[in-house]
């Protein structure tokens, strides 16, 4: 299973948020990127991954900045940002950003959770969880259990939560 439904880098959405622990969600990136995509990571001037504890108004300018310059080398840019918080002002300057990107230019945002972001800034996210090597579409698990009768909603929550990121909190 690819990391992200796609192996077309055409199609790509271009804001992605992983919740999940950082170390394991960046090393399933990079395989996505260079496997799947085919994308060359190292030595990539359009390719930029930043950390951050806080990701503040100073970084989330400097991210407005960098995503409004044409790539360097291609037609493409990619941004992967893993922050354990951010603060309002910062996602408010990001919000804009993902309403308004540059042409040809993907975010993946690395957090241990969604939660962390304001309500808006999560709207304009494909929002999924990262467990081991098991990621989960929240948008799409949602829309298929709104659609089931309510006898299947059971066994499907169930399944939801025995893949859901509890049994990292042992780990």
């Amino acid at each position: 299973m690819s990391f992200i439904e796609t192996s077309d880098i055409n199609r790509l959405h271009h804001a992605y948020l992983i919740a999940g622990e950082r170390r394991g969600v960046r090393l399933a990136l990079n395989r996505f990127f260079e496997n799947e995509l085919k994308l060359k990571i190292r030595g990539n001037p359009d390719f930029i991954f930043a950390e951050y504890d806080t990701f503040t108004i100073d970084e989330a300018r400097a991210l407005k900045d960098w995503q409004s310059k044409r790539p360097a080398d291609g037609e493409r840019k990619f941004f992967v940002l893993a922050l354990n918080s951010a603060t309002s002002e910062a996602q408010n300057s990001l919000l804009k950003v993902l309403e308004e990107p540059a042409a040809g230019t993907h975010f993946f945002l690395i957090a241990p959770s969604a939660d962390i972001f304001l309500p808006t800034v999560r709207s304009r996210l494909f929002i999924f969880k990262f467990a081991g090597e098991q990621v989960i579409d929240e948008t799409t698990a949602a829309e298929k259990f709104l659609k089931s009768k309510s006898g299947e909603r059971l066994a499907f929550a169930k399944s939801f939560v025995s893949v859901s990121l509890l049994p990292s909190i042992f780990v």
